[in-house]
């Protein structure tokens, strides 16, 4: 089956919402974003919280050595499910502040939008297969 990317990219998240508990059965608002919608929603929230450390575009900020992962192509993070790559937006790691409540389940599937668009197909299609390291 052939999916264009904007309907994979949509597709894509509202099942990564729906398998990481994300979303609940009474939002309908949210059912009904657009692909563009979520991506520009996700590009405000990681601008203001992510980009600083992870860079603008998930390509890291110059801060070798400190094991700050990029997000993007070149990075791993696409080797994550989405429950795990949620819970570390939400909980953080190490040094990583989490969003913790400041964020709705929403916010945080819109940001896991936008890391989807700068992976490759092929990465998206091992992504979408990985099962949760740690349980919802």
């Amino acid at each position: 089956m052939t999916r264009t990317w904007p309907a994979a990219l949509g597709l894509g998240l509202l099942t990564a919402a729906a398998l990481a508990g994300l979303l609940s059965a009474t939002t309908p608002a949210f059912a009904q974003y657009t692909p563009a919608a979520a991506l520009a929603h996700g590009r405000t929230l990681f601008t203001g919280a992510c980009a600083s450390c992870h860079g603008v575009r998930g390509q890291g900020a110059g801060m070798d050595g400190l094991g700050i992962p990029r997000l993007d192509a070149q990075g791993t993070a696409w080797r994550l499910s989405d429950v795990d790559l949620a819970l570390l937006i939400r909980d953080g790691k190490g040094a990583m502040a989490g969003v913790g409540d400041t964020w709705s389940k929403e916010d945080i599937a819109t940001v896991l939008t936008l890391l989807r668009s700068w992976w490759t197909p092929e990465q998206l299609r091992t992504h979408d297969t990985a099962a949760p390291a740690t349980p919802p």
